[in-house]
């Protein structure tokens, strides 16, 4: 298989890292906006779980994909390799954490506290089901933000070495 050559890998790189960023930042502006409802006491707190899960359903995993997408490109078109690095092994399962947790449980989450804050309004917070699953949501995405900074850090100061089935 052909390599990239410089440039294509600085194209790629440049690509992945946009992705990578814009995703950070979805979900943290998620983040933000599921925080904010939740200490709200607006009359829209509806529209606060609509905006959450039209950001959750549409930009996060197109996101999370077209970062994959690019990590695994860089991974096959360059020295890099799949399990070559520590830190490209760790970015990996980070991704596979955070992409199964948002399918799993926080996208389900979303849904189901929008639903019952557009049929009860306010009144939804005295609703246990709802309780349980907007608490569910915040943890989710509260942990989704911390695994994908840390992957930030990892990406960037690669603390570990080679691992040992790589060639010296």
């Amino acid at each position: 298989m052909r390599r990239l050559g410089v440039r294509g890998q600085r194209w790629l790189k440049a690509f992945h890292v946009f992705f990578a960023s814009v995703w950070v930042g979805a979900i943290a502006g998620s983040m933000t906006i599921i925080l904010v409802a939740k200490f709200t006491n607006a009359g829209e707190l509806h529209f606060f779980y609509a905006a959450a899960v039209e950001v959750g359903s549409l930009v996060i995993p197109l996101l999370s994909v077209l970062t994959f997408i690019t990590g695994a490109l860089i991974c096959w078109l360059t020295a890099w390799g799949f399990f070559k690095y520590w830190s490209v092994i760790f970015q990996i399962g980070a991704w596979v954490l955070v992409f199964l947790l948002a399918i799993a449980w926080l996208d389900p989450a979303l849904a189901a506290a929008r639903h019952i804050s557009g049929t009860e309004g306010l009144l939804a917070r005295q609703n246990g089901e709802f309780l349980r699953v907007s608490n569910l949501a915040v943890s989710i995405i509260i942990v989704n933000f911390i695994t994908l900074t840390i992957t930030v850090f990892v990406a960037v100061i690669k603390p570990w070495g080679r691992t040992g089935k790589a060639k010296a």
